[in-house]
């Protein structure tokens, strides 16, 4: 056995120790599981999905739970749907482990496998039938098997980025919502254009009204899980042995740590940012002012045109009171597209963060030099800009530089 072996086969053990080491009233979540796993367990949402690092142990968490819903006489059957066999197996080899930790009245259980006809090809189904009636079974990806289960079931859909046909799974478990069920959706990404992706985006945008967490490996991390890791392999835990073990795993996967370890989707076919990555960064507290214009604002007097814009700044635009240095940063549009100024204050760390931004569509030229003007003006530590001088956007750049400097 070779030194690696020996340390998963020692983790294993301990791991195995640890659980049928729990007393019947130990069986409760936060006991068990790390924060992160305790949130996802415990959010009854009707739909509920998991973006998460890789091996951050959700699914061996979500079969403890698993297996407290079989045994209870008032609980559910729970089906779990992996894209292949040996997650089935290990899914059903878990839920047993922790069915075997509960009270005697509950744990009492038959772990079975049936083989049948699936138009071309045997399928392995896996099950633990309890003594309440309920089961916790393994079923293939095929969206037909979801078909005809009765109701108040949950469905668990693991690493649902993985399956061929994600929409069909989700829209046959869906349907199991009309009498009482609830649908599970874990995951790590498996690129941007990925249907889990795709519903991860809706939700985000309010189109759907899942509920979604999110959990990277620095998460993870933060909440226990190298301590865990270094309890059942026997190592040593520290500060310092964790970021070395840390940085290790990050330059191991090289290119793939970004989705593999921190919830970012590859972006297929391209070196462009993903916009799953932008969105990664984007921060919604950020305050965002939106002037419109109608077309026959350009042709008002400058009298009107100046005052009309003066009062939306003022009633409007909020400046945040500081004495960092401001910096803006502009990107011109006209009627097509908008102009967009970012306002960023320079912190003590020399980091720039953003105070707020504002939008501008079909706003006069005039207009927009002079809300540009009246920002800047607004800080009395106002230093630098940076604008797009092309074509059109020439023009405000030069007028900003002849009253600011143009160094």
């Amino acid at each position: 056995m070779t030194e690696n072996q020996a340390q998963r086969h020692k983790g294993t053990e301990a791991q195995r120790e640890e659980i049928q080491s729990l007393k019947p009233e130990d069986q409760n979540i936060e006991y068990i599981h790390l924060p992160y796993q305790s949130a996802f367990l415990g959010d009854d949402a009707d739909v509920k999905l998991m973006e998460k690092s890789r091996r951050i142990g959700i699914s061996w968490a979500t079969a403890h739970y698993a297996a407290l819903l079989g045994a209870e006489v008032d609980g559910r059957d729970v089906f779990y749907i992996g894209y292949n066999k040996d997650m089935a197996r290990e899914f059903i080899d878990d839920a047993a482990a922790f069915a075997k930790t509960l009270d005697a009245s509950l744990r009492s259980f038959e772990l079975e496998d049936e083989v049948f006809k699936d138009e071309d090809k045997d399928i392995t189904v896996f099950r633990l039938k309890f003594a309440s009636n309920h089961k916790v079974e393994a079923l293939s990806s095929r969206p037909s098997n979801l078909r005809g289960h009765k109701a108040g079931v949950v469905i668990i859909i693991d690493e649902a980025a993985f399956h061929d046909d994600l929409s069909g799974l989700l829209k046959a478990a869906i349907a199991h919502l009309i009498w009482g069920g609830k649908v599970w959706i874990i995951s790590s990404h498996n690129g941007d254009d990925n249907p889990f992706n795709e519903v991860i985006k809706k939700c985000r945008a309010g189109k759907l009204p899942y509920s979604v967490h999110r959990v990277t490996l620095d998460d993870a991390l933060s909440q226990g899980l190298y301590k865990r890791i270094c309890a059942m392999t026997g190592k040593e835990w520290s500060p310092e042995a964790e970021e070395t073990w840390r940085a290790d795993l990050v330059a191991k996967y090289g290119d793939d740590a970004n989705e593999e370890l921190f919830c970012i989707p590859a972006r297929s076919g391209t070196k462009y940012f993903s916009r799953a990555l932008v969105e990664s960064c984007m921060k919604p507290d950020i305050p965002v002012y939106r002037y419109a214009c109608i077309d026959e604002f350009t042709f008002f007097s400058d009298f009107e045109r100046e005052m009309t814009t003066r009062k939306w700044l003022m009633e409007n635009v909020i400046i945040p009171k500081t004495d960092e240095s401001i910096f803006f940063g502009e990107d011109f549009g006209r009627s097509g597209d908008l102009s967009v100024l970012a306002v960023f204050a320079r912190t003590k760390t020399m980091r720039l963060r953003c105070l707020f931004m504002i939008e501008m569509r079909n706003v006069p030229y005039s207009q927009q030099e002079q809300i540009n003007k009246w920002v800047a003006d607004a800080f009395h530590t106002f230093r630098a800009a940076a604008y797009d001088a092309r074509g059109n956007g020439g023009y405000l750049a030069e007028r900003m530089a002849q009253k600011y400097g143009a160094s």
